[in-house]
């Protein structure tokens, strides 16, 4: 089944995607050149690396990739095919299906010399790069970070700097690359203002009408996740907020005749991104996701303890390390400061940490007066996609909304 492209409104979406192009070209030249790479799952305080010489690589921006190209389901058969069961998540199939068998967009990703896991998304990383340390019998770091429930404790903060400190020693056991204080402070200070541009654009989306949807936004997140610490991201991100603000100025919204004020709850389903473009043309925008500005990407850090402490306080509070109670509260707070008619909550068949709790925050949104949508489907498998069936539901939800606005 193939699904409609998403439609790109701002000409630094069509940077972002030269910029995505030309990374995967630098990491296949890099390798052949003699660098080292590292495999890191999503959340990972990728300043450490860009503070060395190491070519950092997330398999999960790849899966993202391939899913949009449409390559989803053929790479999570290669992993069943070769016993992996369907009901593992969709990105740890997908990718150990290209490790295995060398598909994928531009095949498989350089081999990696270092493996690194964190602890703040899900127990299902730790056991996929598990898989792939002994598929290319390369070491495997695993940096533990505790739940937070609300904010983090100044116990929890100095285990999680303890741990930066333990894979720094990693790094230059395994690599004989050093993390220099100093470039970790350039580093640092590099991401923070793509977080301060990405924070920008966050506060525009509040405006009505909204002038940036959930297409560009997740478009734009390869900056965040991968390349937050690089003046390229911010060039491009400042370029962005640039073209978005000249929208609010004139009083422009990225549909017409906005209607209806959404949010997006889960993982972008990356093979059908067009599914934004198919609701904007009912007036219904997506004005905010949990998942682009909650999940630590693009978070303002705390500069006022030095770069570990900086770290700490962006990549351990993000919604997927949160306690029910506190993700239950962000959504009531942010039904009210993005003044939303309704939300579209995706229980992904893949990402039970992210779906997990959804019917608590249909409950707990209904509370504050907005009504919801669930429905099923995967990230990147698009056999697990009932398209006629999640189009009537959706179709079904604003004929709700439209009947309560008239109501009104």
């Amino acid at each position: 089944m193939a699904f409609a492209k998403a439609e790109k409104t701002f000409q630094a979406s069509v940077e972002t995607s030269k910029f995505v192009r030309e990374d995967y070209k630098y990491m296949y030249a890099a390798k052949k050149e003699g660098k080292k790479t590292a495999w890191m799952t999503g959340i990972t305080p990728i300043e450490m690396f860009e503070a060395t010489e190491i070519v950092s690589v997330f398999p999960e921006n790849y899966n993202a990739f391939a899913s949009a190209k449409q390559m989803g389901a053929d790479l999570c058969q290669e992993a069943e095919m070769r016993g992996f069961s369907q009901d593992i998540c969709s990105y740890g199939r997908l990718c150990l299906g290209y490790c295995l068998s060398g598909k994928g967009p531009y095949g498989s990703l350089p081999d990696p010399d270092i493996l690194i896991c964190t602890r703040n998304a899900c127990a299902t990383h730790v056991k996929w790069w598990e898989a792939m340390s002994h598929i290319f019998k390369k070491p495997l770091f695993v940096l533990d970070i505790p739940e937070i429930h609300g904010v983090p404790t100044k116990a929890q903060t100095k285990y999680f700097m303890t741990q930066l400190e333990k894979l720094k020693e990693f790094i230059k056991e395994t690599t004989g690359q050093t993390v220099k204080d100093d470039r970790l402070e350039e580093k640092v200070a590099l991401s923070q203002r793509t977080s301060e541009l990405w924070s920008e654009l966050t506060e525009m989306r509040k405006k009505s009408p909204c002038p940036i949807s959930s297409t560009d936004v997740f478009n734009q997140m390869f900056l965040t996740v991968t390349k937050p610490a690089t003046k390229r991201a911010n060039d491009i991100l400042t370029q962005l907020v640039g073209e978005v603000k000249a929208y609010v100025d004139q009083g422009k919204g990225v549909v017409e005749h906005e209607r209806f004020r959404l949010m997006w709850d889960n993982i972008a389903i990356w093979y059908n991104l067009g599914l934004m473009n198919y609701l904007q043309k009912a007036g219904a925008v997506s004005v905010i996701e949990t998942y682009s500005s909650h999940c630590g990407w693009g978070k303002l850090m705390d500069m006022s303890q030095g770069p570990a402490h900086a770290l700490a306080s962006k990549y351990m509070p993000g919604y997927l390390n949160l306690d029910l109670n506190s993700k239950v509260k962000l959504m009531q707070s942010l039904a009210k400061d993005f003044r939303l008619d309704g939300a579209l909550l995706f229980s992904n068949r893949s990402c039970k940490p992210y779906s997990v709790g959804q019917y608590d925050i249909k409950i707990a949104l209904e509370k504050v007066g907005v009504k919801s949508v669930m429905f099923e489907a995967d990230m990147v498998d698009q056999r697990a996609y009932a398209e006629e069936t999640n189009n009537n539901r959706q179709e079904a939800f604003l004929e709700m909304l439209e009947n309560d606005k008239s109501a009104k």
